[in-house]
């Protein structure tokens, strides 16, 4: 027979457990992040976030100067971040860049400069604005086109993390490493002596080996004294025929590489190619022979090791040289094949534009030239500019003024000529360069006020007329701004 439950075994009008307490929200402490950034910052999210590498390598170029802060922003060069030195006025303390402009025609007023930055007037008159309204844009500096790469983002951010073995002056790696005229072997060894990539104690103790001494004079070893402070090596430069030897106080292998150019050889030794990095190389293959082989060369064998090693690799070279015609050598521009100027459709003005630099005073003249089967021709371009701080930004103040001398002359449309290569690959690629933003922007505003507009590359020996134009506009300011007299407009 079935048996019946009771109620309370059925757990029925039984009263509900007490629920437990809730546990109160726990709140995360406030915690600083400087390591997670610094743990992170050579990651690519670091090198995107890391705020210290982005301040390194980010800088404004100036559109309105109504975002940048005068005081606080970088804006100053495009080398370099760089902002002004204070202190700043109490007036001038909440400024904009704006501030210094004029706000008809966008361009800077050298009364507003004087009177709050007179230090930076020459920094500030080589930015170039544009004269018509743009916004301000950040660019990223380290690259010429202005745009962000991981390359150089990884490169600023090792920049801060202490493995570089330099000095305050540092290592040129073309010019002290690679452009060396010696074997490449030797060039990897200096390559790995500088990075402190070589097997020597001091460089293995940091590596978690234990340390041993010198086992030609039982001194503590390191780099410095198995190339330099080894009575060994003192010995091996004292014999060696060079114009100098690196001195005994330099206080870093890098200290001495640098001054391998002033280690020349004595002439009655024939050889043309320095002797220091085979001295390098041979005193590394001696001290390896006597650790390993337990064999031992005196200085002098290292010397007259270094100088046949030296000799015989210089010879190898002559033997394998390709001699180059000596017509090629005399005129480069034979190398390249001539780029005539393209033909064009009826109707259609061309302008062939040219530029002269003279990079000592920062000085240009832009000169241009109109031809084509339309009436009523543009006047001859004939201009002077100061304050410009490389060819190429002249060589786009030449497109710049044909440009806005054919769109004030209703022309409809326009075939620029130019020998500046780089600006017109710049130009077709509709791409900004941080120092010309300015005149890009105008060329670019300009752009759609036309049916058809070109850009075109042509060699220099095309381009004739425009560059004595340009020469002759330069001549002229110079001369008359050596005799105190302006024509700059």
């Amino acid at each position: 027979m079935a048996r019946r439950y009771s109620q309370a075994e059925k757990g029925k009008w039984q009263a509900p457990p007490e629920l437990p307490a809730k546990r109160p929200p726990v709140r995360i402490p406030d915690n600083a992040n400087e390591d997670l950034i610094e743990a992170n910052r050579l990651t690519i999210i670091g090198r995107l976030t890391n705020p210290q590498i982005l301040r390194k390598g980010l800088s404004w170029a100036v559109g309105n100067g109504e975002t940048i802060r005068l005081w606080d922003d970088p804006w100053l060069s495009f080398s370099t971040p760089s902002k002004p030195i204070g202190p700043p006025t109490k007036e001038s303390l909440a400024m904009k860049v704006s501030d210094l402009m004029c706000p008809l025609t966008n361009r800077w007023e050298l009364e507003k400069i004087r009177k709050v930055l007179p230090q930076y007037e020459e920094a500030i008159l080589m930015l170039k604005t544009s004269s018509t309204h743009s916004h301000d844009t950040l660019f990223w500096i380290p690259e010429k086109s202005g745009a962000y790469s991981t390359k150089t983002g990884y490169g600023i951010g090792r920049m801060g993390t202490g493995t570089s073995n330099s000095d305050s002056d540092p290592v040129n790696w073309l010019k002290h490493v690679w452009n060396v005229k010696t074997a490449p072997k030797i060039k990897d060894f200096l390559w790995r002596l500088l990075r402190k990539a070589i097997p020597v104690s001091a460089n293995l103790e940091r590596r978690g080996i234990a340390s041993f001494n010198c086992k030609k004079c039982d001194g503590q070893e390191d780099d410095l004294h198995v190339f330099l402070k080894c009575p060994l090596a003192e010995q091996v430069w004292s014999l060696l025929p060079t114009t100098q030897t690196p001195s005994s106080s330099l206080l870093s292998i890098a200290a001495m590489i640098k001054q391998g150019n002033s280690f020349c050889p004595l002439p009655p030794v024939g050889v043309t190619s320095p002797l220091w990095p085979w001295a390098l190389w041979n005193l590394w293959k001696a001290r390896n022979t006597l650790m390993f082989e337990n064999r031992a060369f005196t200085a002098k064998e290292i010397v007259l090791k270094s100088i046949k090693d030296a000799k015989e690799w210089s010879q190898a070279q002559s033997i394998n040289e390709v001699p180059t015609p000596r017509f090629d050598s005399l005129n480069p521009y034979h190398q390249r094949s001539p780029c005539p100027p393209p033909t064009f459709q009826p109707g259609t003005l061309v302008v062939k534009v040219d530029a002269a630099w003279d990079a000592k005073t920062g000085k240009c003249g832009v000169g241009g030239i109109y031809t084509g089967e339309i009436a009523g021709l543009p006047p001859l371009i004939s201009k002077a500019f100061s304050h410009v701080s490389s060819a190429i930004m002249a060589e786009a103040f030449a497109v710049h003024r044909a440009v806005s001398s054919a769109v004030y002359s209703n022309v409809r449309s326009l075939a620029v000529l130019s020998d500046s290569l780089s600006l017109i690959n710049l130009l077709k690629k509709g791409e900004y360069q941080p120092e010309l933003f300015g005149i890009i922007f105008d060329i670019y505003h300009y752009v759609p006020l036309f049916d058809v507009i070109s850009f075109n590359f042509i060699s220099r020996s095309f381009n004739s007329e425009a560059d004595l134009v340009a020469k002759s506009v330069l001549a002229e300011y110079i001369m008359n701004s050596s005799l105190g007299v302006e024509t700059l407009v």
